[in-house]
């Protein structure tokens, strides 16, 4: 169809699971040919897959994030509560291996700067969105 595109989020991961090979297969099937990463940066699990800037695409700036969230008015204690335990759990080396094995970037930020930072995200995904005039069907 003119004017429209295929596209998916993966991660070398998916690509190996789903296709039963061992990652190293899977980075070269995501290779510079097939599949630019959405990084800003290349990803030094798969250094020869540039990143959409080095493919001429615009830069999107995209990462898989994994959050935790609860209903609206949860008490600051409990959100505090539960963003320490989680912090402390990211921070477990066997957590950190099991997560960066599966194709992700750890990092963690408090209650209060995830807030902030989907804050800025939602807003700068909508307008990518609007401005690319995607459409979901």
């Amino acid at each position: 169809m003119k004017g429209s595109a295929a596209a998916s989020k993966i991660t070398i991961a998916d690509v190996a699971r789903h296709a039963g090979v061992s990652k190293a297969v899977a980075s070269r099937a995501l290779s510079p040919a097939r599949r630019p990463v959405s990084d800003e940066k290349r990803d030094p699990r798969i250094p020869s897959v540039p990143t959409f800037e080095e493919a001429g695409l615009p830069s999107l700036g995209l990462d898989t994030t994994i959050g935790v969230y609860g209903p609206a008015n949860l008490p600051r204690a409990i959100v505090d509560k539960w963003s320490d335990a989680i912090g402390q759990v990211a921070k477990m080396p066997d957590v950190e291996k099991t997560l960066e094995t599966a194709g992700f970037d750890v990092w963690y930020k408090p209650a209060s700067e995830m807030a902030e930072y989907h804050r800025q995200e939602v807003p700068r995904l909508g307008r990518i969105i609007k401005e690319a005039n995607v459409e979901m069907n």
